[in-house]
């Protein structure tokens, strides 16, 4: 039997085709990828069609669900004991907005919405969090304080291979790019409170991943934590992140995904970029 409160994400969680959050029942509401005149639902499209685009100098753009996204979603889950509704950063997107616009029209009391002020992994682990509390029984507001828990205490951390995708989109500082393509380094990033921060160099990529995992190490307890690291189709990458974080700590969950394309259009090929939610 399903729970009672359902919990609802965008597709910036990267949970779309993920078995265990299938098995929670979480909702993903996918984002759209626009490619000159043609536009996409995340899953309609590869990565590696976006980059391709680029690649052939097509403009390419991400905007969020659209308000009848969600609004078809709220109608048909409007009988039940509550809706829970975890979005991207509202500094990154506008899904929050849309998402809560949509509330309005469809007139439903029983939705909360909170801003996750993440994305990727980390606000997939949110999901993941507040979808387990429904499945236990929580109600509306137990499944909301649990989500808001999460949130507060879930990091991410990145290393892109290829910095301008997320110059061009201003989702990294413009000259921390051109910095980086000036002198060959490649920066790490954590995003908190919506914003990246700088948190070091390598000169190598494969080193630049390798302090991803040494940053998060001395910023949260990974023991007994729940991870999720989303790639820009570099799979060999993340289960080798994956297989040294296992080698070092008692983790309680490990989660993997490709990036969606809407995701994908800022990250770049060749991404690692790894979410922690410590134990509580």
């Amino acid at each position: 039997m399903a729970p009672e409160v359902q919990v609802v994400t965008d597709s910036a969680s990267c949970l779309q085709g993920l078995a265990s959050a299938a098995e929670l029942g979480v909702h993903v509401v996918p984002q759209w990828v626009h490619i000159g005149e043609r536009s996409f639902r995340d899953g309609e499209l590869t990565p590696q069609q976006v980059w391709q685009a680029l690649g052939r100098g097509e403009k390419v753009s991400t905007t969020q669900p659209a308000v009848r996204d969600f609004v078809d979603l709220y109608e048909r889950l409007g009988e039940t004991a509550g809706v829970l509704v975890l979005t991207i950063a509202s500094r990154l997107s506008s899904t929050f907005s849309t998402a809560s616009l949509a509330a309005e029209l469809c007139g439903l009391e029983r939705v909360r919405l909170v801003d996750s002020q993440t994305a990727l992994g980390a606000l997939g682990l949110v999901a993941l969090a507040a979808a387990r509390a429904a499945r236990q029984g929580a109600d509306l507001a137990a499944v909301e304080a649990r989500a808001k828990e999460a949130a507060d205490r879930v990091r991410l951390f990145a290393a892109l291979e290829t910095l301008e995708p997320a110059a061009r989109s201003g989702r990294v500082p413009s000259l921390a790019a051109h910095l980086g393509n000036m002198v060959r380094l490649y920066p790490v990033f954590e995003l908190r409170q919506g914003q990246p921060r700088l948190r070091g160099w390598a000169r190598h990529f494969e080193d630049a991943v390798d302090r991803v995992v040494r940053v998060a190490e001395a910023s949260v307890d990974l023991a007994g934590a729940e991870v999720f690291l989303v790639h820009g189709e570099a799979p060999e990458r993340a289960e080798a992140v994956a297989s040294t974080l296992r080698a070092r700590h008692r983790l309680a969950a490990v989660h993997r995904a490709s990036a969606p394309a809407s995701v994908s259009v800022h990250l770049g090929p060749g991404a690692v970029t790894l979410a922690v939610l410590p134990s509580a």
